[in-house]
């Protein structure tokens, strides 16, 4: 996997997981600052989520929200993705056809340049 991709993962799980216990009021009650440690040392998007459950203190509500903040980064992460990888593509594509262009004119020029020498026309 891309690190770019693991990075922007990291960025909404932890957002996402913020807005959430903020709206429920559970910010107060879990451990933030551990639960952020934790997001930092994930090395793959793909972990089991009951690593988070040891800052649930045992409420199945945090737990809960823990599994719907990975589902909604998850997603989140593949529209970001997905969009970054259209904005590259079509910035290839036109950075292409712009050398396309260039060097079709710079050859039209060359072909009639050099008919002219060989026609004695200067």
């Amino acid at each position: 996997m891309a690190p770019g991709v693991l990075k922007t993962f990291k960025k909404q799980f932890k957002q996402t997981i913020d807005d959430i216990l903020i709206y429920t009021d559970f910010d107060k009650f879990a451990a933030t600052n551990g639960i952020d440690r934790e997001i930092e040392k994930l090395e793959s998007i793909d972990f089991d989520i009951s690593i988070f459950d040891k800052y649930s203190r045992e409420s199945e509500q945090l737990k809960r929200a823990f599994r719907i903040s990975y589902d909604i980064a998850m997603k989140k992460t593949k529209k970001i993705v997905s969009q970054a990888m259209e904005a590259f593509y079509t910035r290839y594509k036109c950075y292409r056809l712009k050398w396309k262009r260039k060097n079709i004119s710079n050859y039209k020029f060359r072909y009639r340049h050099f008919k002219r020498r060989k026609n004695g026309n200067n």
